[in-house]
């Protein structure tokens, strides 16, 4: 059993010869992991800039990410004019391309999707507190900005199947240590369907789809199930 088919049937329920694994060296992974090239037009304003426009700053020996600093969709007004990053671009999936080239033992090819998040891309573009209140007072232009977020996915997910992509990955931590960040009600209001069309999108093209989420999250898993 090669390592794709190892992973594509531990997912689908069928009996793979043992449980697949994706460890540091020496101990090795059935996966191979692959990501989006940077446009090589993007030129920030200002130091820590990312593509999308948010500001990241970092203390001195500061070994993390960091943290946004400056949210550029502090104002929905904006919106429009925004200038999103765009992942349409054929050459941003060249270094994945030859990648896959280089995947002689057949493992499971694993693409990193664009913005990888809705929840913390929202914080990063909105601010923690405006990105948890929008759903009650800005909910027209959450929904839009939830729009193009899944839209800039679902353009990312076309271009990796097209170079051989076996699954899609995300991130969204959604949990706290007992209960979901936010009302059930208001996560499959808001967040819920933009997954649904993201994760329809990659099985369509025939990819399976992982989604890492922190916390305690058993509110959210029936949404999640309906579409994964």
């Amino acid at each position: 059993m090669t390592n794709k088919e190892r992973v594509i049937k531990a997912v689908k329920f069928q009996g793979p010869d043992r449980i697949p694994y994706d460890l540091p060296e020496p101990f090795g992974s059935d996966f191979f992991g692959v990501g989006v090239d940077l446009d090589q037009n993007f030129k920030p304003k200002t130091e820590g800039e990312d593509e999308w426009g948010c500001v990241w700053e970092k203390l001195p020996g500061d070994k993390t990410m960091g943290q946004v600093k400056i949210h550029p969709l502090k104002d929905y007004s904006l919106l429009d004019n925004y200038p999103f990053p765009n992942y349409d671009i054929p050459e941003r999936y060249k270094t994945a391309k030859e990648k896959i080239k280089e995947n002689k033992e057949d493992k499971f090819v694993i693409a990193y999707i664009p913005p990888l998040s809705f929840i913390h891309r929202l914080e990063y573009l909105r601010g923690h507190s405006e990105a948890w209140t929008d759903p009650y007072l800005n909910s027209d232009g959450l929904c839009r900005l939830l729009d193009i977020i899944a839209n800039i996915s679902i353009k990312a997910i076309r271009h990796f199947a097209e170079i051989g992509v076996d699954g899609i990955c995300s991130a969204d931590d959604w949990g706290l240590q007992d209960r979901l960040m936010l009302p059930p009600d208001i996560f499959n209001k808001f967040f819920q369907p933009r997954y649904a069309r993201v994760y329809k999108e990659a099985h369509k093209l025939g990819m399976l789809t992982f989604l890492h989420s922190c916390g305690h999250i058993t509110e959210a898993l029936n949404g999640f199930i309906e579409e994964f």
